[in-house]
């Protein structure tokens, strides 16, 4: 299952079904977090050691990482801590 990026009509590609496993947002962030800290490292490593190809691959693995984290941003509601499809504010 893929998102729509909303303007450009580009497809993320997100794995939905990959997020979705887990429904502790605040932990899967801090997994995300992390996961975006080391592959960053990794990235100055390998440019370092002038190994492009390599450096190559950790950018993808950082831009899926950084849409993983942008839908868990935008997918759950600050007031009442629910993904928003259980939301239970009030409208308005």
């Amino acid at each position: 299952m893929t998102a729509r990026h909303l303007r450009g009509g580009k497809k993320l590609g997100l794995d939905l079904d990959r997020i979705a496993s887990s429904m502790n947002h605040r932990q899967r962030l801090a997994e995300v977090q992390e996961t975006l800290h080391y592959l960053r490292l990794e990235l100055c490593r390998a440019e370092r050691e002038g190994r492009y190809s390599k450096a190559k691959k950790i950018r993808r693995a950082i831009n899926g990482e950084l849409e993983v984290e942008l839908y868990l941003r935008h997918s759950w509601c600050g007031g009442c801590k629910n993904v928003l499809h259980n939301c239970i504010c009030k409208a308005g």
